[in-house]
This record gives structure tokens, sequence and C-alpha cells, in this order.
């Protein structure tokens, strides 16, 4: 082990891009079953079954939240069926237990901690939880010190130590804000059986984060909530009431590529922007945001890079806010997609800028991010 050393030159100078995320397999595929008022989108996408649920949790100590009562449900359309378990944090440990990577940091105030982290930094916590019920993570946070991920492992009866394979990965916003961050496990293959451990590692490396609160909920059937372009917000042109003319067949995502397969890439109108650039088409991402300080959330419409004639494929590292320039993904960000983070994707005419063709689109595909 490390002692934990934070030098203040790291703390600017950071700009260490996090390790690989764990690869899932890629789920794509257009939207089936029963439709929502938008007649191209699916109002049950998900396959995360949830159900009312009491504490799986025993008693989390000191600002610990629930302890073995149900928590409130959350409110309708949220995701959120039920508060299994919080931690509410003001100036300390909230009842987990830290390494020698982390350390409470000077000058704290009510209403949340801050940690100074090196490598490794871990939060710990020791209590039963049945993951057939609560399967929603959603922890509140901002950080300083350049890109990073926050990590949540955990340990079953028959596990031994933390692993890799029984974690989840997700990327921060480097623009220290406030963001919450929730993900659903429960279509993890091992979140089952009896957790009896958690590990949370807030930021990778060396910085400062700001922990507020840490949850644990049983969704709703449906998480995030079903997308629904007329309640989305959009970043550029709104154009949900444009005719879905293009067949959006498949989304694919491979290690440097994502290509979005539509059938009027070579069919819409050329226009000519920069003096010189021939575009036909923009390529479109829907993020699920959840709000700070209560449970629901948002559903961001976003064009992320312009498309040549007949062009389907563009970097994939493109789908960043240095590409959206749109808050909250404006360039300072550092949003990207996170493995496992369920997105929507979508091509339409002309919408970025002041240039317009067709006043067209493609239907909208639910992807997994890999």
């Amino acid at each position: 082990m490390i002692p934990l050393l934070v030098p203040a030159l790291l703390l600017a100078g950071c700009s260490t891009e996090p390790g690989p995320i764990r690869e899932k397999p890629l789920r794509v595929g257009p939207l089936q079953g029963g439709q929502s008022a938008d007649s191209d989108l699916d109002s049950g996408f998900f396959d995360t079954a949830g159900s009312p649920v009491d504490s799986g949790f025993g008693d989390t100590g000191s600002g610990g939240g629930q302890g073995d009562s149900p928590g409130d449900p959350g409110p309708p359309g949220s995701g959120i069926a039920q508060t299994c378990n919080e931690w509410s944090f003001s100036g300390g440990t909230s009842g987990w237990s830290m390494n020698s990577h982390i350390e409470l940091a000077a000058g704290q105030s009510s209403g949340s901690t801050r940690f100074n982290t090196a490598e490794d930094a871990s939060l710990m916590f020791s209590a039963p939880l049945d993951p057939s019920r609560c399967s929603l993570v959603d922890v509140t946070l901002k950080v300083t010190g350049g890109p990073s991920v926050g990590q949540l492992f955990w340990k079953r009866n028959q596990d031994g130590e933390y692993a890799e394979s029984r974690s989840r990965k997700f990327r921060l916003f480097e623009d220290e804000q406030w963001h919450r961050y929730v993900f659903n496990l429960a279509g993890h293959g091992e979140w089952n059986g009896t957790i009896r451990d958690l590990r949370f590692d807030p930021r990778a490396g060396f910085g400062t984060v700001e922990v507020q609160s840490i949850k644990i909920h049983a969704p709703e059937a449906v998480y995030p909530p079903a997308l629904s372009m007329g309640q989305a917000v959009w970043l550029h042109t709104d154009v949900s009431s444009w005719t879905a003319t293009s067949n959006l067949s498949s989304v694919s995502v491979s290690s440097d590529q994502i290509c979005l397969h539509h059938d009027k890439a070579s069919t819409w109108d050329i226009r000519v922007i920069g003096g010189d650039v021939e575009v036909a088409a923009n390529p479109w991402v829907f993020v699920w945001v959840p709000d700070l300080g209560h449970l629901g959330g948002t559903w961001y419409a976003a064009t992320w890079e312009w498309m040549r004639p007949g062009q389907t494929c563009k970097n994939r590292l493109s789908v960043a806010g240095d590409h959206i320039k749109q808050s909250p993904f404006h360039p300072t960000s550092g949003w990207r997609p996170s493995t496992g983070e369920e997105l929507y994707f979508m091509v339409s005419g002309l919408a970025r800028g002041s240039e317009r063709n067709n006043s067209e689109r493609s239907n909208v595909m639910r992807v997994v991010w890999p």
C-alpha cells in the first residue's frame, strides 16, 4: 500500500485518461412492442424488472439513512419504485470505512463530505443486501483533478476478494459541478445471491471528490423511464415533428467507430458548410440525465457530428461533450458514454446549425454502450 499523497500541483495538472472500462456485449435493435405517443418509440423497452421492496440493509450507523425501515416510494415515472437505503454525507463517512488511499479533507461543511484521493481510493460498507429487490445505484458527487471514473464493487456470501467482474464503472463529469450518477445492476450476471459487502471507489487517481449521498433503490420496471421525443430537451433543432422516412436498421459500435446504418444516407440533399465541406445529415444521441434534488431526470437530445453524403460511420470518440458543445454536455464537461449506459440514436437531415436540407429523420434505436 502507498501513503496518501495529494500534491497541489497534481490536482491541477492531472490529465491521464482513466483505464479501459470493462467491455460488455453490445445490445442494439429496433424498438418493438407497445407504442408510446411517438409512433416509432416503444414504451417498455428495458428488461430491468423491479418490484416494491423493504430495506435489505441493517443499521447503517451514523448518518446512515433508512436502517431497517422501507424507504419512500419514488414519484410515478421517475424509474424508482422505492429507496432501499441511503447514506447522507455531512462532514463524515456516514458509517463507511476508508482505506489508506483516501482521507477526509480539511475544512468540511454541512451537507456533503470532501475527500482527498490517491490511486485505489475506496470507501467500504458491510451489510446484507437482497440484489433481486435492490439494484439501482444512485450517487451524487463532484470531482476535481481531471478526467476520472467512479466504480462500485460488491462481494456476495460466497465471494473472496473484490473482482472487476463484480463491479460497475461510470465516467465522471469533470466540470467540478454536482452530478447524480444512476445505474441499474439488475441485468448484471453477478448481481445475485446475497450481497454482503460494498466497496465504492469515488474517483480514480489523485484529486478531490465531494460526496453528498449514496443510495440504492428498487427500480420500476423501466429505468431510465421510457423515452418520449415530445418530452425531451432538444439541445439542437427539435426534429420530433419531422417525418421518419429513413429506416435506421442497426447501430454498431466498435473500438474506433460508431455506424448508424440507415437507408437515406445517399438520398438527402447536399449542402456545403465551411466553404467546401459537403454534408447531408446529422447523427443524434438521446441521453438520460438524473436531476439533482429529486428522483426524476431528463432526456436530452443532441447532435454530435456532421455526415457527408453516403456516410454512415463516425469516430466513436465523437459521441462526447466536446462534440455536442451544449450544456450539460459542454466542451469542458468531460462527458462520454459509460459502459452499460442505455442511450438512443437517430439520424436526421441537417439540424445542427442554420443549414437545412430535408426535414426528415430516421426511427430511434436503443443502444447499450459497450
